[in-house]
């Protein structure tokens, strides 16, 4: 029986729900039916499915439940055998579902996709998909299935966003006849192979109405011209080669800038200063300032390497640690570039020196009111971390920090997680052997605990400016402290501080620092 045979036999009224099958089951059906739904909402989509069936009643109201979860979790096709089943669901006729349906994930696989029913009926189902808000296609080459598929997708007058994976060279005349009147977002990964495509003029038909653009494996330093006007956030990962003023003259309101390259993995130290230079000659005038950017979020070696010419109010470096004095260099020239308000540095101790980071934050000296920093101790190095500590805290008591928090963690040395992995793999929980001990003693060994409040008073002491104070031990311990005044200035402790509750409206305007917003 063909694909289209199969839905045609399931439009017809299945015998298992006619009437009189609700007495199968006489003490579950003594329940009341808000009391059944409740039960039904509660089970997985397997047993929901199947309970659905014992009778109209819940069969009429399944869909609506069910189809309903994919506003949070989204529907998600992976196998052909489950999208044929999906099919017979949605277009048997018994309801109406495509009203509920709003987030849908096609995952690729390889069978069934030769089958040349495979396209129509894809597009039959996508066409019916007109309450579709968000829609994933792992591959993008189901667009090329039937010409019908791109001509639902642009029937879709609420698709907000839309999320494909595989782009090749095929799919962009797809692209180029879709007229999406609702989507604010996209999400593209693109094939990698010896010519990166640049994908700004892939989608180039959403430029008026995109607020969001996620690229995945592209190059951005051949297209001029291509200009998004709305886009406000810009995510771009394994970005092979771009230029700034490219990216400013394209994305004149960007505000948010997630970027990574892949210069650590490709390239020497000389020739990541020689791309620098390269970028900060590309934004000499007259090339625009890129004067509405407000947010970096990405490596210091990626900031450093963009060179950008422009004052951003948050910079996010979490990741990688920076661990020698090349990356104390490129932090302060990155700094001097930006010359953030706000900002977030993961550092890994002792191979960065805590000593140095005044030093090296001083080019933002003028701006920098909040600071984030993750401290990576060695376990085997440093016991008690608490006098490195301290010295850096009375190190920045020159800067203006509003907002300081500091999170502390131990890295076991690499003999220790060497011998933590034997022991879990000779003394699994599932092997007759007796366990000799829980393997996170031996991967993240505990020094002595640091005390939080004593920290804390030494940085108020140290800073006259601090409002809050947040310390954190491992990230399990943590204590986030409000400055307060005592009402007694000519006392020697003039200021106090309060441990604040997360019900608390101090706590709220901690919490909204652009240290957790941005």
């Amino acid at each position: 029986m063909s694909l289209s045979e199969q839905v045609e036999f399931c439009a017809q009224p299945a015998a298992a729900v006619k009437k009189g099958h609700e007495y199968s089951f006489p003490h579950m059906m003594r329940l009341d039916w808000d009391v059944l739904l409740q039960v039904m909402d509660s089970l997985g989509y397997g047993d929901f499915s199947r309970m659905s069936r014992t009778c109209q009643t819940l069969l009429r109201r399944a869909p609506r439940k069910l189809l309903s979860r994919a506003a949070y979790n989204a529907i998600s096709i992976q196998s052909f055998p489950h999208f044929v089943s999906f099919c017979l669901f949605m277009l048997g006729g018994r309801h109406d579902g495509f009203q509920y349906l709003t987030n849908l994930v096609l995952r690729p696989w390889n069978e069934g996709c030769d089958d040349p029913e495979f396209g129509p009926l894809l597009a039959t189902l996508l066409a019916r998909a007109t309450e579709l808000e968000h829609l994933t296609l792992d591959d993008c080459e189901i667009l090329e299935l039937d010409r019908r598929v791109c001509r639902a997708l642009a029937s879709m007058p609420k698709l907000a966003s839309l999320q494909v994976g595989g782009v090749i060279d095929r799919s962009f005349k797809g692209f180029k006849s879709l007229r999406v009147p609702a989507l604010t977002e996209v999400k593209a990964s693109f094939y990698y192979d010896d010519d990166v495509v640049d994908a700004l003029p892939v989608f180039k038909p959403f430029r008026n109405t995109l607020r969001s653009l996620d690229l995945n494996i592209v190059n951005l330093c051949k297209t001029r011209g291509v200009r998004y006007p709305n886009v406000h956030t810009l995510s771009i990962s394994m970005c092979l080669d771009v230029r700034p003023s490219l990216l400013a003259k394209a994305f004149p309101a960007l505000q948010c800038l997630y970027f990574h390259t892949t210069l650590a993995e490709l390239q020497t130290d000389d020739d990541i200063d020689e791309e620098r230079w390269d970028n900060i000659d590309d934004q000499e005038p007259p090339s625009p300032r890129w004067s509405s950017l407000r947010a970096f979020h990405g490596s210091i070696l990626d900031l450093y390497a963009l060179g950008l010419r422009c004052t951003v109010d948050y910079v996010g470096a979490a990741g990688p640690a920076l661990s020698s004095a090349v990356d104390e260099r490129r932090l302060s020239a990155a700094l001097a570039d930006v010359r953030p308000s706000s900002l977030c540095l993961q550092l890994r101790v002792p191979e960065f020196n805590l000593s140095s980071l005044s030093e090296c934050l001083a080019p933002a000296k003028d701006r920098l009111t909040e600071l984030q920093l993750g401290l990576e101790f060695k376990g085997d190095m440093h016991e008690y971390p608490t006098h490195e500590i301290n010295d850096m805290l009375k190190s920045l008591s020159a800067y203006n920090l509003r907002v300081l928090e500091v999170n502390v963690t131990w890295e076991a040395s690499p003999e220790r997680r060497t011998r933590a992995t034997i022991r879990r793999v000779l003394f699994d929980e599932g092997s007759d052997t007796p366990w000799l001990g829980p393997a996170d003693e031996e991967e993240d060994p505990r020094p002595a605990e640091l005390d939080l409040e004593a920290m804390a008073y030494r940085a108020m002491k140290h800073s006259e400016s601090l409002r809050f104070i947040s310390i954190s031990d491992r990230r399990v311990r943590s204590a986030v402290f409000e400055v307060r005044d005592t009402g007694c200035p000519e006392s020697v402790n003039s200021k106090t501080l309060f441990q604040l509750s997360g019900a608390s409206a101090s706590w709220k305007e901690f919490c909204s620092s652009p240290i957790f917003t941005a």
